[in-house]
């Protein structure tokens, strides 16, 4: 199970948040602004990683992120 937050480990936020993911759910996260983006997982506060928007555009159609 997992639990993804917006923000440095420990120190969410607010930009985005998943609620508990079971095994194969997904959670989809629309970011219009470039930028940089920490996340973690709350359950498991070391996975963490970021997502880096370079240019914003039309937005792609919507797919789950794994």
């Amino acid at each position: 199970q997992h639990a993804i937050a917006s923000g440095p480990s420990g120190h969410p936020d607010g930009k985005f948040s998943s609620p508990a993911l079971k095994d194969g759910a997904s959670f989809t996260v629309v970011l219009r602004t470039a930028g940089t983006y920490p996340y973690y997982d709350r359950l498991h506060p070391q996975l963490n990683g970021q997502f880096v928007v370079s240019a914003v555009g039309p937005s792609p159609p919507a797919g789950p992120v794994r």
